[in-house]
């Protein structure tokens, strides 16, 4: 299970807060590593704009990065 737009430090509402702590107690053994909410990833996505390719160091692209690696995709660029 992947967790997109969690909590960070500037976007830490009440619900995304209580959303991911309940996917985390309830799906620990499955929650693959969580994608901060940003709102730039979230225009991109929007303007269907790679990430990757236009923020490559953003949170949400190392984010991502974790999660491929964690599946085993250790040679994509992404």
């Amino acid at each position: 299970m992947i967790l997109t737009g969690t909590p960070t430090r500037t976007y830490n509402e009440a619900v995304a807060r209580r959303a991911t702590a309940a996917a985390e107690a309830m799906y620990s053994s499955v929650l693959l590593p969580c994608i901060r909410y940003s709102a730039d990833a979230k225009k991109l996505y929007e303007d269907e704009c790679p990430l990757p390719i236009l923020l490559p160091n953003s949170a949400p692209s190392a984010d991502c990065r974790k999660v491929t690696t964690h599946l085993g995709f250790t040679d994509l660029a992404v």
